[in-house]
């Protein structure tokens, strides 16, 4: 046997009874604790940058890589304090392995505050884009944050403010070269200096679309906010973004600048769309226990012929009423952004009031009057017979025709962010309709103005205050004169909850049967609601609601008559579609064999 392997033999010997003699260290488990720091948002911020606490889970196999875990703790803090504005931070760690498991402490001590005392921006250009680029930062500079904590997070975010105002300017390819933070310890402030290079003034250029298969590019290109060669400006983007998004043809709609300039230095637009199913059925049902059950059901088709025409036809079967519509709506109609509507609906109705059958046709034009008001004017043509309940507001016993020409004007603006569950915002609706009876050369106008207001009262929206205030107004002739479905009413689900349909107001007995109670309607009309939402969950809610109102004999209201109040409380579900609401009210002013005790309302939507 060779020296060598005699030499080697020995060696494996002495390895293997190392091995048998000394057992292998038991690995590290351990808890991290933070000492020093009260600031919870730093506290936060320092626990979600550690290397101990992203590894608890995981023991250290020796006290070597635990004190190098520890290690690269204290320079991330370092870090981490200088960017929250604490530039003379004491940081060190200790490691007690008497516990079980080991504690590791970090003692933090963050030392004074420096404050951002300056913060300016230097400009690589001259002239027009130079002094635009001086109103740029114009515009942001009252949010800079002097005299607070010198953050970090606040001074990248005064950068990226200034790069976005830059880009509305026509701007887009400025860049920041350098950003140059000085830190004065003795006076404990932060300057900043931003050195910008701003590049051309760019124009728009090109307008290129993807993804439209069945929608027209010229429908598209009525929506673009700007004009061929206008300066470029980055918001224009996002408003035709918004613009494409709201008109419900596409499931999803981009727009990009392009990469690079045209053949004429020009910036093209890439619009890249994904177009949406433009045909749909809808279906609901309802029920109260005064107006009975009934259902509804709709057809519609949203890009009939290529330019975002739509067609809707709807159907209702109710006990109190039958009715079917068919509406056609043409968009951009001699100018961009104005509607042209027509309107065909018939039905029978037999309520409380009144027995009617009607033909009605309208024709319109609609268009935004501002960023959130639309205006609708238009004329209507209604006829068919009417037939009052009471018999003392009958012009004859036998059911009697009414032919009517409208004028209808119509002004709403809302702010909600949302149609059937609304939890901020406001809503306005102001409607006026000149109406003359063609059959007895008579004419009236009704009028009538309506608010809502939605506050949340939680930041998650969960608990919202919602109210709303309608009044009505008709002037012209006299209640006898003014057909019955004309008239202005008051109860019911979407009116006073807690009445039925039409009865918070004025009755008479019929004179056939003294022990009937018929509403007789009014002139004037006041409405006021009031819910408190509650949201638990995702998908129920609760609500505590109170309603009251009246209707009068004269054109204004008098409130000399006492307000019907009902009050309840309902439930809700809040489905893909919307909330489904139950809700059960109680009348507060009960008039004996006229109101029920309760009254129950299923719908879709909230009551307003």
């Amino acid at each position: 046997m060779t020296a060598v392997v005699r030499t080697a033999l020995f060696a494996a010997v002495l390895v293997a009874l190392a091995a048998t003699a000394a057992p292998a260290a038991e690995p590290i488990e351990y808890e991290t604790r933070l000492e020093g720091v009260e600031d919870e948002e730093v506290r936060a911020v320092l626990m979600a940058a550690s290397r101990l606490v992203a590894f608890e889970d995981e023991p250290a196999a020796t006290i070597g890589i635990l004190r190098r875990r520890a290690a690269r703790d204290l320079e991330t803090f370092e870090m981490v304090a200088r960017s929250q504005g604490f530039y003379d931070a004491r940081i060190e760690y200790r490691i007690d392995t008497e516990q079980r498991p080991a504690i590791v402490t970090i003692e933090a001590e963050a030392g004074p505050v420096y404050e951002l005392v300056a913060y300016d921006a230097v400009f690589d250009a001259g002239g027009e884009a130079l002094e635009a680029a001086r109103e740029a930062w114009a515009a942001i500079e009252p949010d800079v944050p002097f005299g607070e904590r010198a953050r970090a997070k606040g001074i990248v975010e005064v950068q990226g403010r200034l790069l976005d105002e830059l880009t509305r300017r026509s701007m887009a390819f400025a860049d920041v070269t350098e950003r140059r933070v000085v830190v004065d310890h003795a006076a404990r402030a932060v300057e900043v200096t931003l050195h910008v290079t701003l590049g051309e003034r760019l124009r728009f250029g090109e307008l290129r679309i993807d993804g439209a298969v069945d929608v027209e590019r010229i429908y598209i290109e009525r929506r673009v906010p700007w004009g061929d060669g206008d300066l470029y400006d980055s918001g224009r983007l996002v408003e035709l973004r918004a613009r494409l998004t709201a008109t419900g043809l596409f499931e999803s709609v981009r727009v990009l600048p392009g990469a690079e300039l045209d053949g004429q230095g020009r910036l093209p637009v890439d619009v890249i769309v994904r177009e949406a199913k433009f045909k749909s059925v809808g279906a609901s049902l309802f029920y109260s226990s005064s107006d009975g059950g009934g259902a509804s059901m709709s057809w519609q088709h949203t890009n009939l012929r290529g330019k975002a025409e739509r067609l809707r036809v709807s159907g209702t079967v109710s006990e109190q009423a039958q009715n079917g519509r068919f509406l056609i709506r043409r968009p951009d109609f001699l100018v961009n952004d104005q509607v042209l509507t027509y309107d065909l609906s018939f039905g029978r109705e037999n309520v409380e009031a009144y027995e009617a059958a009607r033909v009605k046709t309208s024709i319109g034009i609609e268009r935004m009057v501002g960023p959130r008001f639309v205006l609708r004017a238009g004329v209507s043509f209604e006829a068919g017979p009417v037939k009052a309940t009471n018999l003392a507001y009958r012009r004859e016993k036998e059911t009697e025709g009414s032919q009517l020409l409208g004028f209808p004007l119509l002004l709403r603006h809302g702010t909600t962010d949302d149609l059937l569950d609304p939890t901020t915002g406001l809503r306005s609706l102001l409607n006026v309709i000149p109406y003359r009876q063609l059959d007895s050369d008579t004419g009236f106008v009704v009028n009538r103005l309506t608010e809502s207001f939605y506050v949340p009262l939680l930041p998650s929206r969960r608990l919202v205050f919602a109210g709303r205030g309608s009044i009505g107004s008709i002037l012209g002739t006299g209640r006898s004169s003014i057909p019955p479905d004309k008239r202005l009413y008051a109860g019911g689900g979407g009116s006073i909850r807690g009445y039925r349909h039409q009865l918070a107001g004025p009755l008479a007995s019929d004179g056939d049967d003294k022990a009937r109670n018929d509403p007789l309607g009014g002139r004037s009309l006041v409405e006021l609601g009031a819910d408190l939402r509650l949201r638990f969950g995702e998908r129920f809610g609760v609500v505590t609601f109170v309603d009251g109102g009246n209707v009068y004999r004269e054109s204004y209201p008098s409130f000399d008559d006492e307000l019907f109040w009902g009050a309840g409380m309902g439930l809700r579900y809040f489905s893909g579609i919307g909330p489904l609401r139950l809700d059960i009210a109680t009348p507060l002013r009960r008039r004996g064999g006229i109101d029920d005790r309760l009254q129950f309302y299923i719908s879709l939507g909230q009551a307003f």
